[in-house]
């Protein structure tokens, strides 16, 4: 069945994810939102700006004779940012976002995010990817780069980075038994 949610004028999804948030009333301690992240596309003369939205799948009384009325998208989370949102994922039960050159780390606490952390990259982040509390980032002309999020001190640092310049495309993580590589496609 189509669920459907409903956008500004001139806004356009840049960043979509199921995303396992820390929430207190789940066995596993986590609970599944799909988070989006959004950029008003005005035109050059007027700075980007975009959202992050939280949206959560609820469970209501179907229709009748309508059983797929059975779920609806319920937002829980919405607010403008300083900058177009251009990628989204998750640590930790930690929201991670991209806002341009920078990476900020929220938490969700009474249907808000508080930041947690933020660190300065290069120039534009457009994709990243998680795992455990490696944070796997590519940039749209400086290649990949891979931050830590450390819980205890909540900071979130850079581990390591490429220095050679490469227009990344897409990124993922392989892993082969105790060995984790890095995989990234260029524009070449």
């Amino acid at each position: 069945p189509e669920i459907q949610t409903e956008l500004d004028d001139w806004e356009h999804v840049s960043a979509l994810k199921m995303v396992m948030l820390a929430y207190e009333g789940a066995q596993s301690g986590l609970r599944g939102y799909i988070c989006m992240g959004t950029n008003y596309n005005y035109s050059e003369d007027i700075t980007s700006r975009g959202r992050i939205i939280l949206l959560d799948l609820i469970e209501v009384v179907p229709e009748p004779d309508k059983p797929w009325t059975r779920y609806k998208l319920k937002q829980i989370y919405a607010k403008e940012q300083k900058g177009p949102v251009s990628a989204v994922t998750c640590t930790r039960g930690f929201l991670v976002s991209s806002v341009g050159q920078k990476v900020y780390l929220w938490q969700l606490k009474d249907k808000e995010l508080t930041g947690i952390a933020f660190i300065d990259t290069n120039i534009f982040i457009h994709q990243m990817v998680s795992i455990k509390s490696l944070i796997l980032i590519a940039d749209v002309y400086k290649s990949v780069s891979v931050l830590r999020f450390q819980d205890e001190s909540r900071t979130l640092s850079i581990v390591s980075r490429d220095f050679n310049p490469l227009m990344v495309y897409q990124i993922e993580y392989v892993i082969d038994n105790n060995n984790l590589a890095f995989l990234a496609s260029d524009a070449e």
